[in-house]
């Protein structure tokens, strides 16, 4: 019976790992050439960089468009984030669903991109 309480109480607090750990959001670090300011659209959102954005995470890759050089189109991708196997090995299906609502089983890379509207694509 110890031991039954022992496993439901780490279930318990280890449901939804990736969403206590890693959160909901990711922050992204934009840089540019010669720190120059640009206007950068993500997430249908504009903000204008160098800066660090935060991002909601989101089981879809994400694209950052650049307002000064159009043609320049910054894709991100999701990679599953390792913190979500914590709850797969505590095998919990209320931990994982958790994660998978909150987006927190994922993660973008690169979490750094440089932008550079002086060379071309």
């Amino acid at each position: 019976m110890k031991n039954l309480v022992i496993f439901l109480v780490v279930v318990f607090f280890l449901s939804g790992c990736a969403t206590i750990f890693s959160g909901s959001t990711q922050k992204v670090n934009v840089t540019t050439e010669q720190n120059k300011a640009y206007h950068v659209t993500i997430d249908g959102m504009e903000t204008a960089v160098p800066a660090t954005i935060e991002v909601v995470r989101k089981g879809a890759a994400k694209v950052i468009s650049v307002k000064e050089c159009p043609e320049q189109k910054v894709l991100f991708e999701k990679k599953l984030n390792p913190v979500f196997l914590l709850d797969v090995l505590a095998t919990s299906p209320l931990s994982t669903t958790v994660d998978a609502i909150t987006g927190a089983m994922w993660k973008y890379e690169p979490a750094d991109i440089k932008i550079d509207c002086a060379t071309k694509n």
